[in-house]
C-alpha cells in the first residue's frame, strides 16, 4: 500500500510542469477565418472540367485519301461495210436476155478537183469493194425493176479493215454499171439507180445512223455500144453526189 501511494505522488509531481508548459497561442482577431463553403451550382450551367497537364489525348489517325478512278470509257464497236446491192428500174428500152451488165462499187481515195467524174482515170488509187460475180444473164423487161445482188472482195474474216467504215467513207465511193449489149443494135435505157448500202459491226447490230443506206439516182440513161457505162457518184455521208 505504501509503495503504491508513492508511485502516485511521483507521477502527480511530474505531470504539474508539464502541464504548466503548455501555453495557448493569442488569436488575431484582426483576420477573418472563412470556413470552406459547398460550391452550389446553378441549374442549366455545365462546368468546364481542367484536364492535368500530365494528360495525354490520343487523336485518331487521319483517314487516308481514297482516290475514285474513273471508269474507263467503253471502245466504241467498230463497223464495216458488209453488203451492196442495186436496183435498176428500167425505162422504155429493155436489156435483153443475151445481153450481159456487170456491177460494181469502188472506195475512192480521193476527189480531184476539177476533174470530171465521168473520167474514170480521174480517181488514182480508186479500190474495188463489191461485184457482180457469174451475173447470169436475164432479161430486165421495159417498165420494171430489178436487183442485182454484188459480192463483197473483202469480208470480216478476209481483210476486214478494208470494209471498215473509218476506211471507206472518206472519200465516198463509184457504182459502175457496165452494159455488153448481145448486138450492136441492142441498147438499154436505166431510168433510176438505187445503190443499197449496210454497215454493221461484228454481231450483226446496224450502225446507229447508217446502218442502211438506199442512194437514189435518175440518169435517165440509155446504154448501147460505144456508149456502156454509167457511174454514179456517192460521197462520204452516203449521199448522192451531184
Amino acid at each position: 500500500m505504501k509503495t503504491f501511494l508513492s508511485v502516485l505522488l511521483a507521477v502527480t509531481f511530474l505531470a504539474g510542469p508539464v502541464s504548466a508548459q503548455v501555453k495557448q497561442l493569442p488569436v488575431d482577431r484582426n483576420k477573418t477565418v472563412v470556413k470552406d463553403q459547398p460550391v452550389k451550382m446553378q441549374p442549366g450551367v455545365k462546368t468546364n472540367t481542367v484536364k492535368s497537364a500530365d494528360t495525354v489525348v490520343k487523336q485518331s489517325p487521319p483517314a487516308a485519301a481514297t482516290t475514285t478512278q474513273p471508269p474507263a470509257a467503253a471502245t466504241p464497236p467498230a463497223y464495216y461495210l458488209v453488203s451492196a446491192r442495186v436496183r435498176v428500174a428500167t425505162g422504155d428500152d429493155n436489156k435483153e436476155l443475151q445481153s450481159g451488165a456487170e456491177v460494181r462499187i469502188f472506195k475512192l481515195s480521193y476527189t480531184p478537183g476539177g476533174a470530171s467524174p465521168g473520167d474514170f482515170k480521174a480517181y488514182p488509187g480508186q479500190r474495188l469493194l463489191f461485184e457482180t460475180r457469174d451475173e447470169p444473164r436475164r432479161e430486165f423487161k421495159v417498165n420494171s425493176t430489178n436487183e442485182i445482188d454484188l459480192k463483197s472482195i473483202y469480208s470480216l474474216n478476209y481483210q476486214a479493215v478494208d470494209i471498215m467504215l473509218g476506211y471507206v467513207e472518206p472519200y465516198g465511193f463509184k457504182a459502175v454499171i457496165t452494159y455488153f449489149p448481145n448486138f450492136p443494135l441492142d441498147a438499154w435505157r436505166i431510168n433510176n439507180v438505187t445503190v443499197v448500202l449496210e454497215i454493221k459491226d461484228r454481231n450483226g447490230n446496224p450502225h446507229p445512223y447508217m446502218g442502211y443506206r438506199e442512194i437514189l439516182f435518175s440518169p435517165n440513161k440509155l446504154l448501147k455500144a460505144g456508149d456502156n457505162t454509167l457511174e454514179l457518184f456517192i460521197d462520204k455521208n452516203f449521199m448522192k453526189q451531184l
